[in-house]
C-alpha cells in the first residue's frame, strides 16, 4: 500500500502546467513478486560480514484509487480508478540483526502499463492550445484544449524504505 499525490500548483514547470492546475492523490494497493540478487554471502555462520548488499526486480499487479482533475474547468473531476501491470526493480542494502532477523534499506522504481495515475492521460485532442479573449483581445492559453499526455510514455512511481523480515533459509551442513 502507499499513497501517491502530485499537482501542477506546488512546482508549475511551465505557463502551461500553471493554466492547466491539474492535480492527484490517491492509494495504490499491489501485490508483487520480486526476486532479490545478493551481493555477499552474509547469511552463513562463517560470513564475517552483517551487511549486504542487494538488487532486486519483479512483476506485479496495483490498483490506483484516487481523486483528482485534468485541468481546472475539468468536467468529470473527482474519484477515478486505474488498475495496471507493475515492474518493480531497485536496489538496497541489508544488516543482519540476529540469525534470521534482518533489517534493509531499499529504494527503487515502479513502472506502470498506464497513463493514467495522474488522471493526465494519453488521449489525443487536437484543439487550438490559444484563443481570443473578448475583453482585451489578446491571446489567452484555453486549458480545455491542451494536449496533456504523451502517448509514448507511461506513468511510472518511486520509493524509499526501511522493512524488517524473517529468513526461512536453511543452510545444510553435512
Amino acid at each position: 500500500m502507499s499513497r501517491l499525490n502530485g499537482a501542477d500548483s506546488v512546482i508549475p514547470i511551465d505557463q502551461v502546467a500553471m493554466t492547466r492546475n491539474a492535480f492527484f492523490k490517491g492509494t495504490m494497493a499491489e501485490v508483487s513478486a520480486t526476486m532479490e540478487f545478493h551481493f555477499l554471502d552474509y547469511m552463513s555462520h562463517r560470513s564475517t560480514t552483517r551487511f549486504c548488499p542487494f538488487g532486486f526486480f519483479g512483476l506485479g499487479y496495483g490498483m490506483f484509487f484516487g481523486q483528482g482533475q485534468t485541468y481546472q474547468a475539468d468536467p468529470q473531476p473527482g474519484d477515478y480508478t486505474v488498475g495496471t501491470v507493475i515492474i518493480p526493480f531497485g536496489a538496497g542494502i541489508k544488516y543482519k540483526l540476529k540469525d534470521r532477523i534482518l533489517i534493509s534499506l531499499e529504494g527503487g522504481a515502479k513502472a506502470t502499463f498506464t497513463d493514467n495515475l495522474d488522471k493526465i492521460g494519453d488521449e489525443t485532442i487536437y484543439l487550438p492550445r490559444y484563443r481570443t479573449d473578448p475583453g482585451t483581445g489578446n491571446q489567452v492559453l484555453d486549458p480545455t484544449s491542451i494536449n496533456y499526455g504523451n502517448p509514448s510514455d507511461r506513468d511510472w512511481y518511486y520509493f524509499l524504505g526501511v522493512t524488517i523480515s524473517y529468513s526461512f533459509h536453511q543452510i545444510k551442513c553435512y
